[in-house]
């Protein structure tokens, strides 16, 4: 058994490992507080890893993103490629065995110099997976940026209704009232087919996102479990669904999500209100249904909501129009607090 030897305030064992495609032996240091826990984690590698491939940290994600491919939402598979392709330049080559925190540590401060805080974050949120797959002994330690804070904006009724008022595109149109008033994800409403259109419900099983290729397909599961749901549309959005739903093996909405957001961006520029996401108008859906004291259980189950965390954080930001309505309510309260303080005053 190896012995461990006191390194600083630690203690580290050195263990063979095997060998590389060159036949150099490779050894991996093992580090603890203490002189027994380093032994018992040499001796537990030594057990798992009598010999381990020394693939490269490129291959290490490749593997862990194609051994989740069928338990992953089609989105966070994508976002992983996207990881894997373009933001591990520094460390792609690095053998998992030679490996550092600081190798890890400086490919995330290279990618904060250019990419956003929650750009970062989910990077290390892949790497810590991907060493615990395959260096399950490694113990990760990095940091990343403090995520901004972005101020959500809710549409009001004025903006939407404006929205839809000048939207002369029947899909657009269609497409913002499925999100809107039936709370459709922008890849469900691109997933849409005849066969989800009933009487009067319309169900979401597909949803269209890129595949790591970029090439836009449909796959037949929704982003989570949750995902599944039937829903109940007002009844001019239904009237135009089942006009719009002619051909059984086309989407009834014929954009891909990056053509309508395009589109909705254009409109959402003629109404003035740039600062309103295609994915705000889910927002809209669940706040309105908070607003009329629907159960935030219900509101999850229609809007196909995983966590409830997401919901309260939807609510914490309230509509300009609320803000607007209780300032103006507190004024008032102010001004007849102060006359009748006045007036006390002036009696007594």
């Amino acid at each position: 058994m190896a012995t461990a030897r006191k390194r600083g305030d630690k203690y580290r064992v050195r263990i063979y490992v095997g060998k590389d495609e060159n036949g150099k032996g490779i050894y991996r240091s093992i580090t603890a507080n203490t002189k027994r826990e380093a032994e018992r984690l040499a001796a537990q590698v030594r057990i798992d890893n009598t010999y381990r491939e020394d693939i490269t940290f490129g291959e290490a994600m490749r593997r862990y993103i194609e051994s989740k491919a069928n338990t992953l939402s089609p989105s966070t598979i994508a976002g992983y490629e996207k990881i894997r392709r373009n933001h591990i330049v520094r460390v792609r080559d690095l053998r998992i065995s030679r490996l550092t925190n600081e190798d890890l540590q400086r490919q995330l401060d290279d990618l904060a110099s250019t990419h956003s805080p929650k750009t970062v974050d989910n990077a290390r949120a892949l790497f810590v997976p991907v060493m615990k797959m395959f260096s399950p002994e490694f113990s990760l330690h990095l940091t990343t940026p403090a995520k901004e804070k972005k101020q959500k904006i809710i549409p009001t009724d004025a903006q939407l209704s404006r929205l839809l008022d000048l939207c002369s595109d029947p899909m657009l149109r269609l497409s913002i009232m499925l999100a809107a008033f039936c709370s459709l994800r922008i890849s469900e409403i691109s997933g849409l087919f005849a066969d989800c259109i009933h009487d009067k419900s319309v169900s979401i099983r597909r949803v269209m996102i890129q595949n790591t290729d970029g090439v836009w397909v449909i796959k037949d599961h929704p982003k989570s479990f949750a995902g599944y749901r039937d829903i109940f549309p007002p009844p001019e959005v239904m009237s135009q669904l089942k006009a719009l739903s002619k051909e059984s093996d086309q989407p009834v909405i014929t954009y891909t999500p990056a053509q309508i957001r395009s589109r909705f961006e254009t409109l959402r520029g003629k109404a003035g209100c740039n600062d309103i996401s295609f994915h705000s108008l889910r927002h809209y859906f669940a706040t309105y249904c908070h607003s009329k004291n629907i159960p935030d259980k219900t509101i999850a189950k229609m809007g196909g909501w995983e966590s409830m965390e997401t919901l309260q954080r939807i609510y914490q930001h309230s509509t300009a129009e609320k803000e607007n309505e209780l300032s103006s309510l507190m004024n008032d309260h102010y001004k007849q607090l102060t006359r009748e303080m006045l007036e006390t005053k002036e009696n007594g």
